[in-house]
């Protein structure tokens, strides 16, 4: 077996590159930590501003039934997340500062929607909005709020097992002529030779431009059977 040149590693390692940007799991995956207990509310994954904003309106919520000011009630459930040195801190900081400074809450809930590219946030800010306008009790507003944002989890978590068949399937077929490469490598086939030739790289552009385009298509497909359907008035 002969080592490779550097134009054939060249190649190789851009077939490689290309295969593993088309692969259909989300980057971040790998990247989030372990759910832990980090306040006296619940177990949470700290490291979701979803689940924290959900677990912030339960207990805000609870806060307020039992009779605490808005502010303060705010000030509580916020604190724990705003002092735990993740990456959603700073937002809570945020919050706990438009409290303590007499700002517009549903305006920051908005920031904040913005910051973790959180739309629910938003629904956060309306309800808010519709408490401070119409005099209707924060914590129903709240809690209203809370249940269609653990609605949208439960539905989102629902597409997310429906699709998780193709999106392997994708992902398999996109790696399979990377891993045949490596195989027939390790068989004893120059591979690196034969894709470093003039021949090699006629097969390797169209091959990769092929890679590409299913890849595409059938992440088109499952995008289009997740789109919601169009209400006509």
């Amino acid at each position: 077996m002969t080592w490779p040149s550097d134009t054939a590693l060249w190649w190789c390692a851009l077939a490689l590159a290309v295969a593993v940007g088309l692969w259909p799991a989300p980057r971040w995956l790998a990247l989030t930590p372990t759910p832990r207990t980090g306040s006296r509310f619940g177990l949470l994954a700290r490291s979701d501003p979803q689940a924290e904003c959900l677990a912030v309106l339960d207990a805000l919520g609870a806060v307020l039934r039992a009779g605490a000011p808005t502010s303060n009630a705010v000030e509580l459930v916020v604190a724990p997340y705003a002092d735990g040195g993740t990456h959603s801190s700073q937002g809570w900081q945020r919050l706990r500062h438009a409290v303590r400074s007499g700002g517009d809450l549903a305006d920051t809930w908005r920031g904040l929607g913005v910051m973790w590219r959180l739309p629910a946030c938003a629904d956060i800010a309306a309800a808010w909005e519709m408490s401070d306008r119409h005099g209707c009790p924060l914590a129903d507003a709240v809690t209203s709020a809370a249940a269609d944002l653990r609605a949208r989890r439960r539905h989102d978590r629902a597409l997310e097992a429906a699709t998780a068949g193709a999106k392997a399937t994708m992902g398999v077929l996109v790696l399979l002529p990377v891993l045949g490469m490596a195989l027939a490598w390790m068989l004893g086939v120059d591979v690196f030779e034969i894709y470093s030739g003039t021949s090699g790289l006629l097969t390797l552009w169209p091959g990769l431009a092929l890679l590409w385009a299913g890849a595409t298509w059938s992440q088109r497909m499952v995008a289009s059977a997740l789109k919601p359907p169009a209400v006509t008035p």
